[in-house]
């Protein structure tokens, strides 16, 4: 591999946010996409001034010009492809939720691993300067021990019945409803800033059962559009948890830990544009009405290129980081699939603890 890594981007929407995040780093090069609809590929790569163009994924990861690929394709995907592609000597990255199950999941991770591949998950929120200054408090001990975790992401995203139906409101092809969306990420933030589930009991819910479809027929919904559970984490932690993609709100994310010593809150809100979040409380506060600062260090490179660029695209960028520094020091990035196999367990216990209505065991 020469000095600079070479991507190719597999997908469209979520893809165009990988290509912005990997344009931010220097030393990654966007030499490929592929996207079935050849239309929509050359819409994309004159957008963002992309040379290889595919419309066949397996062409694509033949290519010896290719060092890295990124998924961003619906969810069923993820495990044939990445499968294929470390067939090929690629290195993966891929979208969460890692696969439709833990079996695929585990299969992905160990694969990737006994290859010497790098292998990584996106979960890119864990790159919001607020979330990174939290975690640093809450291992120096600013809180004391963790007591309780709340946590919450709310969006109006599928509250529109008319809205086109499309593979994410099919079970077959995303597995997941809003948890597949937005609610993996939390379990990975928790399990990374405060510790591993131990059990969840979950309840879920379709509020708008069907959305129309592209022939004008309106299509049922097969996933949840909302979840809320409890759960317990290795050390004792309680957690409440909420996720509704049928708020009537803008994209509000909220993170609070609260421990013996004091408690920390990150408050997000993406949809303004929202680059940095806001840090709240601190050891000995009573209330969220103390704002932290967040250190200078930490904002340093989340300058857009454009100030188009949305926040997730930024926190891309500095996922990305994380792959170019594990090619050039030969470390182990983080997060990585064996991140995407935790919270993937915990999807799991979810849907199961629906299912059998009962608390479940994480194993």
């Amino acid at each position: 591999m020469g000095s600079t890594i070479r991507v190719g981007v597999v997908g469209g929407n979520f893809g165009e946010s990988h290509i912005v995040g990997f344009q931010h780093c220097p030393e990654i090069e966007v030499i490929a996409i592929c996207r079935r609809q050849r239309d929509l590929a050359q819409q994309l790569a004159q957008r963002y001034h992309i040379k290889g163009l595919y419309t066949d994924f397996e062409e694509m990861i033949q290519s010896k010009d290719i060092d890295v690929v990124s998924l961003a394709v619906p969810h069923h995907l993820h495990y044939p492809m990445t499968m294929k592609a470390l067939d090929h000597g690629k290195h993966v990255l891929c979208e969460k939720p890692l696969a439709l199950d833990v079996e695929q999941a585990t299969e992905m991770a160990e694969k990737a691993e006994r290859a010497g591949l790098i292998h990584m998950t996106v979960f890119n929120w864990r790159f919001v300067p607020a979330i990174l200054r939290m975690k640093e408090l809450i291992e120096k001990g600013e809180i004391g021990q963790t007591y309780h975790v709340f946590f919450s992401w709310l969006t109006s995203r599928r509250k529109n019945r008319e809205s086109r139906f499309f593979w994410r409101f099919a079970r077959g092809e995303s597995g997941f409803g809003v948890l597949g969306d937005s609610g993996v990420h939390g379990i990975d933030l928790i399990q990374w800033i405060v510790g591993d589930f131990r059990k969840v009991v979950s309840h879920m819910a379709i509020y708008v059962p069907e959305h129309r479809a592209d022939t004008g027929e309106y299509k049922q919904t097969e996933v949840e559009d909302s979840c809320s559970f409890l759960g317990q984490l290795s050390g004792g932690a309680q957690v409440v948890f909420y996720n509704s993609a049928v708020a009537s709100c803008d994209r509000v994310i909220r993170l609070e830990v609260y421990g013996d010593k004091g408690f920390l809150g990150v408050h997000l809100f993406p949809s303004s544009q929202d680059y940095y979040g806001r840090l709240l409380g601190g050891k000995g506060e009573k209330s969220l009405n103390t704002v932290i600062q967040i250190p200078r260090r930490l904002k340093l490179d989340m300058r857009p290129l454009d100030e188009r660029v949305t926040p997730s695209a930024l926190f891309f960028a500095r996922f990305a980081r994380q792959l170019v520094k594990a090619i050039q020091t030969g470390q182990a990035p983080s997060p990585s699939f064996f991140d995407g196999l935790k919270a993937q367990r915990v999807l799991q216990a979810l849907v199961t603890s629906w299912e059998k209505k009962q608390w479940v065991d994480i194993c």
